[in-house]
């Protein structure tokens, strides 16, 4: 085969590659927006109408950290779901946020859903809340270091997923 034959052979291998990775790229997303439409799912199952669903927002190591109650209805115990550093909830429910600091002092903030809380260890403060219809809530994140900037690449949210939206 000659050196052109063999670029474009090339070409053709680095393309099929990338369209190969792309492809599974697609398919991660996918996944990855079925199993956050399921989260919203699972809470409307376990709290059903029960009003209202009680979560739990721990500062620790500079991020936050979500978590729900487990069958036993308390938090930090061995059966609690913990749900990363950013909420998938159902559109206009009640919630019960337990706001806590485990290491530092922290600030939460979320201006359209009235949220302005301050999290310092050892002083849990609660916070009520009811979600709206639907979209994307980004948590202002402060952690009283000064040195936001080590945290800039840090974006929590709450999310709003209405019954008919598909992911």
């Amino acid at each position: 085969m000659s050196e052109t034959g063999d670029t474009a052979a090339s070409h053709r291998s680095l393309w099929h590659l990338g369209s190969t990775l792309l492809s599974c790229a697609g398919c991660v997303l996918m996944t990855m927006g079925c199993s956050r439409s399921t989260e919203s799912d699972s809470l409307m199952a376990r709290f059903g109408n029960q009003s209202p669903i009680p979560l739990r927002a721990n500062g620790f190591e500079y991020r936050w950290h979500f978590s729900l109650p487990g069958p036993d209805g308390q938090f930090e115990t061995a059966d609690d779901d913990l749900l990363g550093d950013s909420l998938l909830l159902p559109p206009g429910r009640p919630v019960v946020l337990l706001i806590e600091s485990d290491d530092y002092v922290y600030t939460f903030r979320q201006p359209t859903l009235q949220i302005n809380q301050m999290a310092i260890p050892d002083i849990p403060a609660e916070v009520e809340f009811t979600t709206p219809e639907s979209g994307t809530y980004p948590i202002e994140f402060s952690p009283m270091c000064g040195f936001l900037f080590l945290h800039e690449n840090y974006h929590p949210a709450i999310e709003i997923m209405a019954k008919d939206r598909k992911p």
